[in-house]
């Protein structure tokens, strides 16, 4: 993994969800399942790519919640 990749992981999992039932909450405190959402139909392309880059090194890592 690329020293800007876990840069990216890192700056995705901190990031705070502004609305919804999560909001106000870093996107690593989130179940993939609402995560996988996030990355494939959500409008916000900030939270979209985030939530995408979170979701595919929890993937990779076998770590769903």
């Amino acid at each position: 993994m690329t020293p800007q990749e876990i840069k990216a992981i890192e700056t995705a999992q901190k990031f705070i969800i502004p609305f919804g039932r999560y909001r106000d909450k870093p996107l690593d405190s989130i179940k993939s399942s609402y995560l996988r959402w996030l990355a494939t139909d959500c409008d916000d392309a900030i939270v979209s790519h985030h939530a995408d880059v979170l979701w595919n090194w929890r993937e990779e890592m076998d770590g769903h919640i």
